[in-house]
């Protein structure tokens, strides 16, 4: 609960993802303590990897933004023009940072690995809050930009990952997979 509170409540943005970081760390611990397969190392290799790309590509924005503003403060932000230039590949790369994290497709892959893996009572926190926490935080960073101009990439790639999810929701046969497609639809239309 402190990390939530804190990730909601500040206005810096790094400290918000470090704050979202810390809620997303012990997945992975979780995952491999509690796990009752013997393909759980390698759900958590996938899902370290993943996520370790996703942030990297978050946290180096991040000291884009900071190096060309001296700033982090959303509300600072929010008020900066940005080029267009600046502006499309900022909104590419947190997209690509967070959209491995909701997850979009093609960056889905490990949710399916890890939910397949995972006891249920960690599905359910992975897929109930754990998946909404990032989605959170990308908001916060897609609301800096006072452009709607270049949400056609967002809308292009929503829609793509609503095909993909639909496809393995109807080949799908396995439970556990049918919950991490269905996590796969319900981030995408919130994020509609």
């Amino acid at each position: 609960n402190f990390f939530v509170t804190i990730m909601v409540s500040t206005n810096n943005l790094l400290i918000m993802f470090i704050s979202f970081e810390f809620i997303f760390l012990p997945t992975m611990y979780f995952v491999y303590k509690l796990g009752y397969s013997k393909k759980i190392d390698k759900a958590n290799e996938i899902l370290f990897y993943w996520t370790l790309f996703g942030s990297f590509l978050v946290l180096t924005s991040l000291g884009y933004l900071y190096y060309n503003f001296s700033s982090l403060n959303y509300l600072i932000l929010s008020q900066k023009q940005f080029s267009k230039l600046e502006t499309q590949v900022l909104l590419l790369v947190f997209l690509i940072g967070f959209g491995v994290k909701i997850p979009l497709a093609p960056f889905h892959y490990w949710l399916l690995k890890v939910h397949v893996e995972s006891p249920t009572a960690f599905s359910i926190f992975l897929s109930g809050f754990l998946v909404k926490s990032a989605l959170y935080c990308l908001f916060m960073l897609l609301n800096m930009f006072n452009t709607t101009q270049h949400y056609f990439i967002l809308t292009s790639w929503i829609f793509y990952s609503l095909i993909i999810g639909t496809i393995g929701l109807a080949k799908s046969t396995d439970i556990k997979k049918l919950i991490a497609w269905a996590t796969i639809q319900e981030m995408t239309f919130m994020l509609l």
